[in-house]
């Protein structure tokens, strides 16, 4: 992929920061539907950092476990691809601002 066809859209991202003194990786709960997440830890060399998957309902999440603080997490679901399509479809529909000026 070229470098031109990067973009940046805004997203919506649902999160859930807790603070879990005895947190384990059975009990991460998925914010849509609240069954429980399976966890992957994809980099052995980054325990602190986590996917989980929702195996009823198919969100994805990034789980972020703070290395200095063990008990400060934060579980953020990442927008499927519906939500990303429609969020780029909502960028391009927003006129750009030199282009709605009425020439003269």
């Amino acid at each position: 992929m070229s470098d031109s066809s990067r973009k940046s859209v805004p997203v919506h991202l649902e999160f859930q920061s807790q603070v879990d003194s005895e947190h384990e990786l059975s009990g991460f709960l998925c914010l849509r539907c609240e069954s429980n997440l399976d966890i992957n830890q994809p980099e052995a060399e980054v325990p602190e950092r986590l996917l989980g998957v929702c195996g009823d309902c198919g969100s994805w999440y990034l789980i972020e476990i703070d290395p200095e603080n063990e008990s400060d997490i934060i579980v953020a679901r990442i927008p499927d691809a519906q939500e990303l399509r429609k969020a780029i479809e909502s960028a391009n529909a927003k006129p750009n601002s030199k282009s709605s000026k009425p020439n003269r």
